[in-house]
C-alpha cells in the first residue's frame, strides 16, 4: 500500500482504528478503477461474496436465505438508495435469478 494513500487518509479523516485497513482499500480502488465499489471490496477482501440482508439472522435461517440474502456484486451505489439486487441466493447457497 501507497504510504502517500495512507497519508491523506490520516490527514483527511484522522487516524482511526481503521485508517490503515481504509487506506489499503482506497488503494486498491485506485489500482483497479474499473471495478464497481461493491465488486473491489469483494476483491479487496479475498472473499467470493459480500451478502447483505435486511433479516436478522434467525429469519435468514428460517427462510432458507431465499428472498432475503442478497449478493453485493452488481450494485452501484449504498444503503437504502441502493435498487434491490436481482440476483438472490436459493437455499442451496447458488445464485439464481
Amino acid at each position: 500500500m501507497s504510504k502517500s494513500v495512507e497519508a491523506r487518509v490520516n490527514a483527511q479523516l484522522g487516524v482511526t482504528r481503521n485508517s490503515k485497513v481504509l487506506a489499503s482499500l482506497i488503494a486498491y480502488c485506485q489500482q483497479n478503477p474499473n471495478q464497481r465499489f461493491w465488486q473491489a471490496l469483494r476483491n479487496w477482501c479475498g472473499m467470493p461474496f459480500v451478502l447483505v440482508s435486511h433479516q436478522g439472522p434467525h429469519d435468514i435461517l428460517a427462510s432458507h436465505c431465499v428472498g432475503v440474502v442478497y449478493d453485493t456484486f452488481y450494485w452501484e451505489g449504498i444503503g437504502t438508495n441502493v435498487p434491490e439486487p436481482d440476483k438472490k441466493l436459493d437455499r442451496h447457497n447458488s445464485l439464481t435469478k
